[in-house]
Order: C-alpha cells, then sequence, then structure tokens
C-alpha cells in the first residue's frame, strides 16, 4: 500500500510538452522552471541581474536578495530570451503579470496535460533538486529565498516512484 500523493510538479517530459506547445514563450517558462524564481522576481530583473553563470535576484517577498547559480537548462533560455528580447531593461520584454501566468495556462492546455499552473514551475524547481538530484534542505531554502525549512518542504512533493526508488536495492 502506498499514500495518495498531491502531485504539484511537472516531469521532465511534461515540462517539454509544454514548451513545445507554446515555442514564443517557451524559454520564458524553461527558465523559471530552471531557476525557481517568483514572478515578482523574475518581472523585476534587469540585464545586469543576469549573467553567464549566476544571476542576482533583488530583494522580494522575504526582502532577502540572493545570488543563484545558472544551471545549463537556465543558461540555454538565457541566451535565447537575450536573442529575442534586443532592448535593454527590463531582461524579459514587458508584460503584465497575469500575462505571463494566461500565456502559460494556454501552453499547459494545448500540451494536452490535465493540470498544473505557473506556479507548479517553482514548485518543480525546488521537487527536482530535492527529490531527484539529493540536494539538501538548507540548500535549496537558500536557492528558493524561503526565510525558513518549513516553508520549502512546503514546495517539495514526492511521487510514488520516489518512495519505492527510496528503498530500491536496500538489504542491511
Amino acid at each position: 500500500y502506498l499514500p495518495e500523493l498531491e502531485i504539484s510538479y511537472f516531469e521532465p517530459a511534461e515540462l517539454e510538452l509544454i514548451y513545445e506547445a507554446d515555442p514564443a514563450n517557451a524559454a520564458t517558462h524553461r527558465f523559471l522552471a530552471n531557476n525557481g524564481i517568483r514572478r515578482g522576481e523574475a518581472i523585476r530583473l534587469n540585464r545586469k541581474d543576469v549573467g553567464r553563470e549566476e544571476m542576482r535576484v533583488v530583494p522580494g517577498k522575504t526582502n532577502k536578495g540572493r545570488t543563484i547559480p545558472l544551471s545549463e537548462g537556465a543558461q540555454d533560455a538565457r541566451d535565447r530570451i537575450l536573442h529575442d528580447h534586443q532592448g535593454g531593461d527590463p531582461f524579459f520584454a514587458p508584460v503584465h503579470k497575469d500575462t505571463w501566468t494566461s500565456r502559460f495556462h494556454k501552453a499547459r492546455v494545448r500540451s494536452g496535460l490535465d493540470a498544473g499552473t505557473f506556479h507548479w514551475l517553482r514548485h518543480t524547481f525546488i521537487s527536482t533538486l530535492i527529490n531527484d538530484r539529493g540536494q539538501s534542505l538548507p540548500v535549496v531554502k537558500e536557492l528558493a529565498g524561503h526565510a525558513s525549512i518549513e516553508t520549502t518542504m512546503k514546495y517539495v512533493h514526492i511521487k510514488e516512484r520516489h518512495i519505492r526508488e527510496a528503498v530500491a536495492g536496500l538489504n542491511l
């Protein structure tokens, strides 16, 4: 018997479906999935904040700024965003915050996925770091910009495969 699990994040294959369903906004979605920043933090990014290997997030919800190393996926998305948005600041082409959510929702529906929200990109980043990459809660807390580990724990979701993988091959 395994417990019913609430799924509140995307698997990599599901993200690819979303990216394919909306090529015009795929780089933005990919960038956010690969660094887990909040929508409000992303909207405030300027070009000088996003370097080749890291990004400086200005103080946001918790009044805590942070530096996030950029993964390969985030770097690729950053390059596409900079190519597509030739102007100056901000980093992303100016658009209302609700437009980001609406575009993501439409892409998710076109992808054929039944569930998922824009905020799930943040949940995906955090859950993936802990469940699939074995990162510690304190490290992920800092990357997410949370004030407490308890908040980070709310973003960690497990799937049945995580439970099975935890004991696979265990022979004490």
